[in-house]
């Protein structure tokens, strides 16, 4: 009884102490904000690199500058077509997401840099629905320290790497199309 208890404590604390943490993949907390940024190698030229992200029609308000550009998404779907298992479709309620993009370009490379993540909630009163537009940062960081719940750790940071890493891949695209 003694030994099981003590394992059981053990476990207890690992777990929170590996989930206790502010990075969580390419997510981090930086000032109570989520911010996802990973780093792409691409053999794109800076141009071609403009074009792909043009023509995939996810941005609104592209600003191009230097070797930055900079624009908004709306309405991005977290799904990307594979079954979850029970767990972690539990956590993905609000599949919609509002956000904001930088990529800056280097030779062989680009970052993209996602900020000010808004989730959309649909309630139901009534026969009513009501759209409501939330910072991430509500559900996904713990009171007022600076590391994410179980709920986001264990679940929807799984599925928004995923689709983030999915859609942000220009170089999946042929921008070169030879006949």
């Amino acid at each position: 009884m003694y030994k099981s208890t003590l394992l059981l404590l053990a476990l207890f604390l690992s777990t929170t102490y590996i989930n206790a943490q502010d990075q969580l993949g390419h997510f981090r907390i930086e000032n109570r904000e989520i911010i996802w940024q990973k780093v792409f190698h691409t053999d794109h030229s800076f141009s071609e690199l403009q074009y792909a992200i043009s023509t995939s029609l996810l941005f609104e308000d592209i600003v191009v500058a230097d070797s930055l550009i900079t624009g908004k998404i709306e309405h991005f779907y977290l799904e990307d077509g594979k079954k979850r298992s029970w767990l972690e479709v539990n956590y993905i309620d609000n599949k919609y997401v509002d956000m904001y993009v930088s990529i800056e370009y280097r030779a062989q490379r680009y970052r993209v840099t996602v900020k000010r993540i808004l989730e959309h909630s649909v309630y139901v009163d009534s026969c009513n629905y009501t759209l409501v537009k939330k910072r991430i940062e509500e559900n996904a960081i713990r009171g007022t320290k600076e590391v994410f719940t179980n709920d986001f750790s264990f679940g929807k940071v799984n599925v928004m790497e995923l689709c983030f890493t999915n859609k942000f891949d220009f170089n999946k695209s042929s921008l070169k199309d030879e006949w």
